[in-house]
């Protein structure tokens, strides 16, 4: 089973970047029936869950992840957004301050604290972020800008993605987090420039 399911993983995401979540979500819930127990083909369907703005679903999933490896990454700063989106902001910083690994648990107490209006909070963890990641998360650190309402800021930091090589840029045209930059004019000439649009 392992080697199908990590093929329904890959699969799973080649469909989420196209924009076809239910395509992305039926083959990671297939995923998941083959290997009920596997962590990391729930933290996909979590993701992906999110990605489709689907987040009860995408919590349950995070949740069963959870259950079954406490340290896996990445999983907890998912479902912190996704309990933000849902308005549980208690939860949400509970969870961001969960996360396992150091530059996940930035960007998403970054996220976090700004929603819950802790500014110098939010701060803190977003320079702690550009600090120690700034040349490898562009595309992360474009995501907090954008959800803090920078729109100045997110491009700036699309473009070092960009420049980088940054593999998060291929979810760009399809995630969420971008949606406030839809109307702006650079948003359709950087996708335009990654070949995602005509």
């Amino acid at each position: 089973a392992g080697r199908k399911v990590i093929t329904l993983v890959l699969r799973a995401t080649t469909q989420a970047n196209a924009g076809d979540f239910d395509d992305s979500l039926r083959l990671l819930k297939r995923a998941t029936e083959l290997d009920p127990l596997s962590p990391a083909a729930w933290r996909s369907l979590a993701v992906r869950s999110y990605h489709a703005r689907r987040y009860d679903d995408g919590a349950a999933a995070a949740q069963r992840a959870i259950a079954l490896d406490p340290s896996l990454g990445l999983v907890h700063l998912f479902l912190a957004v996704m309990r933000w989106k849902q308005g549980r902001l208690d939860e949400a910083l509970a969870e961001a301050r969960a996360e396992r690994l150091d530059e996940w648990r930035a960007m998403g107490l970054a996220i976090v604290h700004a929603a819950r209006g802790e500014e110098r909070e939010a701060r803190e963890a977003l320079d702690r972020l550009i600090e120690r990641n700034g040349d490898t998360m562009g595309y992360q650190i474009a995501i907090v800008m954008c959800e803090r309402g920078d729109r100045d800021a997110a491009f700036h930091w699309l473009e070092r993605a960009y420049e980088t090589r940054d593999p998060g840029l291929a979810m760009c045209a399809v995630d969420p987090s971008f949606e406030p930059l839809h109307g702006d004019p650079r948003w359709r000439a950087f996708l335009r420039k990654m070949k995602l649009a005509d």
